[in-house]
């Protein structure tokens, strides 16, 4: 539940009331959901400061603040290189501080993930800084008491007294494409800050100096620099073990590792076992059997003993919280800011109410290398023909398959898409490849485990990966070549066992096994939820949504479709995780 909070006021700061606010969020947090405490290391300086919540026994080895004569650093999460810099963890954060305040672009030099802040005292001027991929969450709110910062909204809302409502037009997005696109929120003046930003403000009590949010062009220089030398395979392997051993030594943890019949999973399988982890287990989902054949194969060619924990989603799902239970926690630590697309996996855990005990090493990201949106050679000829409206054209195609919006929406989705896609234009990123950096600017950016738990890791988290991702040829992604020289490096021994691709047949075990949504208990919750459509028919179209459950269990319908239920169900409970956040901040005040 780690929570970075940094501001400006328009007046002078009165540290004891700051203090207060900072209780505040505490209190909501802890009573809300958390069954342990929170500490808190703050900062102040004149209208300056920043704050950080987390578990008291936080497993996470890193110092939060270093404060000096001149300079106070906050991290919420260091680069995985700071070794570059010293190896004495706080020595490096200051040297990487003081070469910041110098240089900006030094920014571009360090890994993600990466959230910190600086307060200079000698310059009365607080700066945050955020990595080039953009992995870390950071969102801005503006109000009449000043300019606020923090990885959680509800955390802007509360802290700042300032009432939360909910975006429509965003909503509308969501509704078509599954999560919030660009640099939307969930709610009203609340925006996404980019990737590969300095954010600076001056101390005053002027009230109406603006803040400066400077990007470093991280993305730009890694794109130029991947284009202008030809990446050999060993110095990505080792770029990856040297963040993963890194990233580990970060941790006084267990670490879990994901593995499965496919070629991301394997990717941070064989990183794994090539780290200095030592206290490390697998486990894969139990759901398809050939699938889970694949997986012990792997490990018994390495003649590796650790155990593999079966994830029986059968079993899961019996046991999991109910829906709305489920819905209301996911609203509670990402603010609806969540890919309802992951809502029913086993895979991930609300491990944030509760102590952590284990970190997760997964293989989430590496789509951004295989080409996910042109997936064949077929899709990659017809897309060709299409010349320079082939990446907006897949996409525009792709999200509106599932239906239930109005026009309205599909044309708020597709002009976030053209933007997104000009962004990449600007880059001189071209035909095919637009697609591969919208994946890696929207699903990768913003997909969870990755930018919403620092507990959970991908290699693919990796700057050279992302880089070559996004200047490979397409047939180059599509063959997943990259993935294939990592494994090969890693563990040889792989090499040949085939990749395992659920046939049609296989993927429609889930519904042999009854695992669909309508043949869970999570269809009372369902069925309760659209009963009452005026929680959710203002960004879905209420008619075809009925019809659509109803198809469902009068014939089932495709897994992709399914999800739109868990974003009716997202929409309807996000009005009463609205009214928590208000409530609390009327508690607050009434306080006072």
């Amino acid at each position: 539940m780690r929570t970075f909070l940094a501001f400006k006021l328009n007046d002078n700061i009165h540290e004891k009331q700051q203090l207060n606010n900072i209780t505040n969020l505490k209190d909501y947090y802890e009573e809300t959901y958390l069954n342990y405490t929170l500490s808190s290391d703050y900062q102040f300086h004149k209208n300056l400061g920043a704050f950080i919540l987390d578990d008291e026994a936080s497993i996470l080895d890193f110092p939060s603040t270093i404060e000096r004569e001149t300079i106070n650093i906050l991290t919420f999460f260091p680069p995985l290189n700071y070794k570059d810099f010293s190896v004495n963890k706080e020595t490096a954060m200051l040297s990487i501080s003081q070469a910041l305040l110098k240089d900006k672009l030094i920014l571009n030099d360090l890994t993600a993930p990466l959230l910190f802040s600086i307060i200079d005292k000698e310059n009365d001027e607080l700066n945050i800084y955020m990595d080039i991929l953009g992995i870390t969450r950071l969102y801005v709110l503006e109000n009449e008491k000043g300019i606020f910062w923090s990885n959680r909204p509800s955390a802007l809302h509360i802290f700042s007294g300032h009432k939360a409502k909910m975006d429509l037009n965003s909503w509308k997005s969501y509704a078509v494409a599954g999560w919030f696109m660009d640099e939307d929120s969930p709610f009203q003046n609340v925006y996404r800050v980019p990737l590969s930003t300095v954010i600076s403000v001056k101390a005053d009590n002027k009230g109406n100096q603006k803040y400066q949010m400077e990007s470093t062009g991280g993305i730009k220089n890694l794109i130029n620099t991947s284009i202008n030398q030809i990446e050999n395979p060993k110095v990505l392997v080792t770029s990856i073990l040297e963040n993963l051993n890194n990233y580990i030594d970060l941790w006084n943890a267990d670490i879990k590792v994901d593995i499965s019949g496919g070629k991301d999973s394997r990717v941070s399988a064989a990183s794994v076992l090539n780290s200095k982890a030592v206290n490390y287990s697998f486990r894969t989902i139990n759901d398809i059997d050939e699938e889970l054949n694949i997986s012990r194969e792997l490990l018994s060619k390495v003649q590796n003993n650790s155990r593999i924990e079966l994830l029986d989603p059968e079993l899961y799902i019996k046991e999991q919280p109910d829906l709305i239970e489920r819905v209301d926690r996911l609203l509670f630590e990402y603010d609806g800011d969540f890919s309802t697309v992951m809502i029913s996996s086993p895979i991930i855990e609300t491990n944030d109410f509760n102590t952590l005990d284990s970190i997760k090493i997964n293989g989430f990201g590496g789509e951004v290398g295989k080409g996910a949106y042109y997936s064949n050679e077929r899709w990659i000829k017809k897309l060709e023909l299409m010349g320079e409206d082939a990446a907006y054209y897949r996409l525009a195609t792709h999200f509106v398959k599932i239906g239930c919006v109005p026009l309205e929406s599909i044309n708020i989705m597709k002009k976030k898409l053209e933007s997104i896609l000009e962004e990449g234009r600007k880059l001189n990123i071209k035909g095919l490849k637009l697609l591969d950096y919208f994946h890696f600017m929207e699903r990768f950016r913003r997909w969870t485990p990755l930018s919403g738990q620092i507990h959970c890791y991908s290699p693919f988290i990796n700057n050279r990966f992302i880089a070559s991702a996004l200047t490979n040829e397409p047939t180059e992604n599509m063959k997943a070549n990259m993935h294939n020289q990592i494994i090969t490096a890693l563990v040889p021994e792989w090499e040949g066992i085939k990749f395992f691709k659920a046939t049609p047949e296989q993927s429609k075990e889930k519904d042999h096994k009854k695992l669909r949504l309508w043949q869970t208990k999570d269809k009372k919750d369902i069925e309760k939820i659209l009963r009452n459509p005026i929680l959710w028919n203002d960004v879905f179209l209420e008619e075809e949504v009925l019809d659509l459950w109803e198809k469902a269990i009068r014939e089932g319908i495709p897994n992709f479709k399914e999800t739109l239920f868990h974003r009716v169900a997202m929409r309807a409970k996000f009005n009463s995780h609205l009214e928590r956040i208000n409530k609390a901040i009327d508690s607050n005040y009434s306080k006072l």
